[in-house]
């Protein structure tokens, strides 16, 4: 996955190498990231690494995290 480096990307992903970080807004870096890596063949490769990774996550997990982030922001308010 490309995806710019935005905060919520960095935090959830920071240790995938199936996750390459883009700096923000920078479109420019972020099409050469794509054209690169459909051209270099390592597609197949940065597929299978992914599959292997997303085993690391489940909804149940993701659910709980959202559900204390929410409860915190709510308190605030």
């Amino acid at each position: 996955m490309i995806a710019y480096g935005i905060p919520s990307i960095r935090y959830n992903f920071k240790d995938l190498k199936s996750v390459i970080k883009v700096p923000t807004n920078n479109y420019i870096l972020f099409a050469k990231y794509i054209i690169n890596l459909l051209e270099s063949g390592d597609l197949e490769k940065l597929y299978r690494i992914a599959k292997e990774e997303a085993k690391l996550f489940n909804w149940k997990d993701v659910f709980r995290s959202e559900e204390k982030l929410i409860k915190k922001v709510i308190k605030i308010i």
